[in-house]
């Protein structure tokens, strides 16, 4: 039936968007702990997390509107992009570089996710929460240690990445099943990922009040763990020392001058204590932007080049990297590609889909399974055999149907239309 399969093609591109959407929101939560390692409490709070939550609220409608042309989507993606880098750089103070990193890291996961999840069933996959678990733990006892931000931030950010594990799954399956399951099952589907959900923010709760004790306990373990390598430091001088009296006489006796050295170290002003960055790693930021650029092209480059690949003729499917296809190569032979139904939007599946809608404001609707041909029949109708192949051609084939063949069911159509607005049916319901 063309319009129970309007609904499930309805059903299918909501929850296709939901996978992306929700994937995204979990590629910003890693992001968001990767970066707890390297920004203190204010950078983080007042510039990474207002620049994350502004690409993901620009970029969700932008996914949302279902754009099929490659090239709008890059065009669309480039202004995005453009927005979110000047709002960085003049009203959050972001560091164009990391700008620039956080929007290449956006567009490869949006264009990656919109091309997996097309055909797939969605899945955080435990790779995902094994890594989030990993690296939330880690980055916990770096700030237990060095106190850089407060460890209640990456609790949070554990936690919502569980949050979206479990309610993430259960929207996503809810949009999928909501047009043949009971309201009473998805309801009661949705106990255990609240039950579980419960458990996590007392889990994390806990965390954080024993935060202080668990920093304590740390910082006893990694002292006590230093104090035992500090044993060794001798017995590795003595190693070293024999190889390098091994060595030629020349790199012996630089060596030996090296360790002996008495220049005592260059003392460290209160000025550079406080300009530090600046002044010791000037040549760190030239390097990251040299590599930064490096990626750039590189990732633009991969993306565009022609290398056993042609773009299609009409580029409306697979927005982002699938607008290309395989191309038949020389030598490979004759390639054989899987059958194509015809599009619904198609005329004869449009003019089928009208009188589907039109017959079921009648009381006359469609049965589930039932072909063209026993619905017109049951309803009294009458068509001749050419009709009913033409439908047959359009809803199972990918041709394009001749005009006057077209004309003809388009006439069929007419008649069943004035038949249906006239209560013209059978006996039979």
């Amino acid at each position: 039936m063309e319009a129970a399969e309007q609904k499930i093609r309805l059903k299918r591109k909501n929850a296709y968007y939901s996978r992306v959407s929700i994937k995204l929101i979990a590629d910003a939560l890693m992001l968001s702990a990767l970066l707890t390692f390297f920004a203190d409490e204010y950078f983080f709070l007042y510039r990474c997390i207002p620049f994350i939550s502004l690409s993901l609220l620009l970029t969700f409608p932008f996914i949302w509107m279902g754009i099929d042309s490659s090239r709008v989507f890059n065009l669309i993606f480039t202004g995005i992009g453009l927005t979110l880098f000047l709002t960085g750089q003049f009203f959050l103070g972001f560091p164009w570089w990391l700008s620039l990193f956080i929007l290449l890291m956006l567009h490869w996961r949006v264009s990656l996710h919109l091309e997996e999840e097309r055909d797939s069933r969605f899945d955080l996959g435990g790779g995902y929460i094994g890594t989030l678990l990993i690296v939330a733990l880690i980055s916990w006892a770096y700030q237990n240690i060095y106190e850089k931000q407060p460890p209640v931030f990456v609790l949070s950010i554990f936690m919502f990445g569980m949050l979206l594990y479990t309610a993430g799954t259960y929207i996503v399956r809810y949009i999928e099943s909501s047009e043949h399951s009971k309201k009473t099952s998805r309801i009661k589907s949705a106990k255990l990922p609240i039950v579980y959900s419960g458990v996590l923010v007392g889990f994390c709760v806990l965390a954080a009040v024993m935060s202080k004790s668990v920093s304590g306990l740390l910082n006893k373990g990694f002292g006590w763990m230093f104090w035992l390598l500090s044993f060794l430091i001798e017995p590795i001088w003595i190693i070293i020392d024999w190889v390098m009296g091994m060595l030629p006489g020349s790199v012996s006796e630089g060596w030996e001058s090296l360790r002996n050295s008495d220049e005592a170290p260059s003392e460290i002003t209160q000025e550079q204590l406080q300009n530090g960055g600046d002044l010791s790693f000037a040549w760190w930021d030239e390097a990251l932007a040299g590599l930064l650029l490096l990626v750039i092209i590189l990732y633009v480059w991969r993306s565009f080049r022609n290398k056993g690949w042609k773009e299609e003729d009409e580029s409306r499917r697979n927005a982002g990297y699938s607008s290309f296809k395989e191309s038949i190569l020389p030598g490979r032979g004759k390639v054989i590609q899987d059958v194509m139904y015809s599009s619904p939007d198609s005329e004869v599946r449009k003019s089928i889909f009208m009188l589907e809608k039109l017959a079921e404001e009648k009381k006359r609707p469609r049965q589930n399974g039932e072909t063209i041909q026993e619905w017109f029949s049951r309803m009294g109708f009458q068509e001749g055999w050419e009709f009913y192949h033409i439908y047959e051609a359009a809803r199972y084939g990918d041709q394009e149907i001749p005009p006057d063949k077209l004309a003809l069911f388009k006439q069929g159509i007419e008649r069943a239309v004035n038949r249906i607005e006239q209560n013209e049916f059978s006996k039979k319901p």
